[in-house]
C-alpha cells in the first residue's frame, strides 16, 4: 500500500500543474496527457482499469486548453451522450476554477442541469474573458490561458470530440440554435 501511495503522489506531481497550449514534451496516450494545442480538445476517452489518480471508472473525460485575446471567444459545441451527469469546467493550470462560484459574473462551469441545449440536442458554450449574452456563457475572468475539462458519468457511449471555433467576441453566438 505504501508503494502504491508513493506512486500516486509521484504521478500527481508529474502532471500538476497542467500545461496549456502547444506541447513539446514526450507523447502520452491517455487523458489530459494526450498531445494537443490550445483552443481544441483531445479525444474523449473511457477510463480504463488503470489511470490517473483522480479518475472515476464510470466516467468519460475530455481535456483541452485555451489561449484567448481580450477580443476573442471560443465557441464549443458538443453532443452529450445519454448519461447520468456531465459538466464542463474552466480550470487554471492547478485544476482550480476561477472566481467566486456564487457570483454569476464569474461562471466557470456548467452541467446537464444548468446548460440550455440547442434544438437538435447539442450544447453550445461560449467561453470568453467575460460573461456574454449567451445562456451557456462561461468566463475566464480575464485570464488569457487555462484548461478545459469535460466529464460524463455513466455514459451509454464515449462522446464525440467537442467542436471548437475561435471567433472574435462580436461574432460569438448570443443565443441557442
Amino acid at each position: 500500500r505504501l508503494r502504491a501511495a508513493a506512486a500516486w503522489v509521484r504521478m500527481m506531481f508529474a502532471i500538476v500543474p497542467l500545461p496549456v497550449g502547444a506541447r513539446a514534451d514526450d507523447q502520452h496516450g491517455l487523458g489530459h496527457e494526450i498531445a494537443h494545442t490550445a483552443n481544441q480538445f483531445a479525444g474523449p476517452y473511457q477510463v480504463p482499469d488503470a489511470n490517473f489518480g483522480w479518475s472515476a471508472r464510470d466516467a468519460c473525460y475530455c481535456y483541452g486548453s485555451f489561449v484567448l485575446e481580450d477580443d476573442e471567444a471560443l465557441v464549443i459545441t458538443h453532443r452529450p451522450p445519454s448519461c447520468r451527469f456531465w459538466n464542463l469546467v474552466v480550470w487554471n493550470q492547478f485544476m482550480a476554477t476561477y472566481g467566486d462560484p456564487q457570483d454569476s459574473a464569474a461562471r466557470s462551469s456548467l452541467n446537464n442541469h444548468s446548460a440550455v441545449p440547442n434544438s437538435d440536442g447539442s450544447v453550445t458554450v461560449v467561453l470568453s474573458n467575460q460573461i456574454t449574452a449567451h445562456p451557456n456563457s462561461l468566463t475566464t475572468l480575464g485570464y488569457p490561458r487555462g484548461n478545459l475539462a469535460f466529464r460524463w458519468f455513466l455514459a451509454d457511449e464515449v462522446p464525440g470530440r467537442p467542436e471548437v471555433q475561435l471567433v472574435k467576441l462580436p461574432d460569438a453566438p448570443s443565443s441557442v440554435t
